[in-house]
């Protein structure tokens, strides 16, 4: 609860393609910066979470921009949804560019994801030739074996996903409606901080046929690649 509501931090907006303006909470070092890097949280969650991790890697001399998604945390636009399968690659593509305008091309640019922020991460880099990422760090995702847990139901000690099947019927005359339903733990602040849990189908449209351009990406990317796993 106090990370979530932690306040004072740094929190810029920035117009995405379609004029919807999206969020990135910034954490910058207290020393001479060694680079930028730009962090895409996980399916449900929002930046905020992730200021514990931003704190150390500012101590080490990095500038974080912890971006929320369309739809989660400070950022604008419709919870559990994408008006487009294209839609994500396009906001991360106007999150770099905005990035870039403010802290130039003298840095070294670390892209860095969690979970569904790997698979965007991965998704928006084969797409976009002329984003200039000097390393990717992915953290407990990434792999394209594990590509299809983002479409099929999850369980763990930690969450779970269910589809409604009626819901699912009905949101296919009406995008409106979210079949999916990610269960967090029973912790009553989740809910009242910004965590999305119900998700349509359209949200998850950028995956569509990914698993053959994923592993063309792996195959002639010349990024640097670290890889973190764990739950």
């Amino acid at each position: 609860n106090e990370i979530i509501k932690r306040p004072g931090e740094e929190v810029r907006f920035f117009p995405s393609y379609d004029n919807v303006l999206l969020a990135s909470t910034v954490i910058r070092p207290e020393m001479s910066t060694k680079g930028v890097i730009l962090f895409i949280h996980g399916l449900g969650a929002r930046s905020n979470m992730y200021l514990p991790l931003a704190d150390e890697l500012a101590a080490n001399g990095y500038i974080i921009y912890l971006l929320d998604i369309r739809g989660h945390g400070y950022s604008h636009g419709v919870k559990g949804h994408m008006p487009s399968s294209d839609a994500m690659g396009k906001d991360i593509y106007h999150f770099y560019e905005y990035v870039f305008s403010i802290e130039g091309s003298s840095q070294k640019y670390i892209a860095m994801g969690h979970s569904l922020g790997t698979y965007i991460w991965i998704n928006t880099l084969s797409s976009y030739s002329d984003i200039d990422i000097d390393t990717l760090v992915l953290i407990s995702g990434g792999t394209v074996n594990n590509l299809n847990t983002l479409k099929t139901i999850k369980e763990n000690s930690r969450y779970f996903s269910h589809i409604n099947k009626l819901k699912a019927f009905l949101s296919l005359f009406n995008h409106n409606i979210k079949p999916i339903h990610i269960v967090f733990p029973d912790i009553p602040q989740l809910e009242q901080s910004g965590f999305v849990q119900d998700y349509g189908f359209s949200f998850f449209s950028m995956f569509r046929d990914s698993e053959n351009r994923f592993k063309t990406f792996y195959q002639n990317t010349n990024i640097p690649i670290m890889m973190i796993s764990g739950s």
